[in-house]
């Protein structure tokens, strides 16, 4: 690997999403790729997940705010806000059931051991092409082999 993939690596591994990228899927993959590699310190890159999914959630907690104000004699410009408000509201409490989602998967990944998941890497290469079959049969020969004559 060369200098500048290693350190895209690193910074990966220690929480860099890739430009896009899905928060959730980013985290899955790196919990397992930390976990299957020997020379990862895989606790140090669950303890790095928790906490950017606690970071999360707390934002999204933060953003979910106050519920509307009660009904009544209430603009109609208001009650737009109101509404874009709990909207935003709504898919501030989504962002936190996906962090504590998370944040219990990662606990249940913690529990499980991830120092006995590595494995070494092999240098042997994987096999190609098809298996070996079963030996031609021969022309005129029935599939079931010879039979003898009655």
């Amino acid at each position: 690997m060369t200098t500048a993939g290693s350190a895209a690596a690193e910074a990966w591994l220690d929480g860099a999403d890739g430009a896009g990228a899905d928060p959730w899927h980013e985290s899955v993959d790196r919990v397992l790729v930390a976990m299957s590699m020997p020379t990862v310190d895989a606790r140090r890159v669950l303890n790095g997940e928790r906490s950017r999914w606690r970071e999360r959630s707390v934002a999204a907690r933060g953003a979910a705010g106050p519920g509307a104000s009660e009904p009544g004699a209430v603009a109609p410009a208001q009650l737009a806000r109101e509404a874009r408000a709990r909207l935003a509201a709504s898919a501030a409490r989504a962002e936190a059931r996906l962090a504590e989602a998370m944040l219990a998967w990662l606990d249940e990944v913690a529990a499980a051991g991830p120092d006995g998941a590595s494995f070494a890497p092999s240098a042997e290469r994987p096999r190609r092409g098809r298996r070996p079959s079963a030996p031609a049969v021969a022309a005129g020969t029935p599939a079931g082999g010879p039979q003898a004559d009655e």
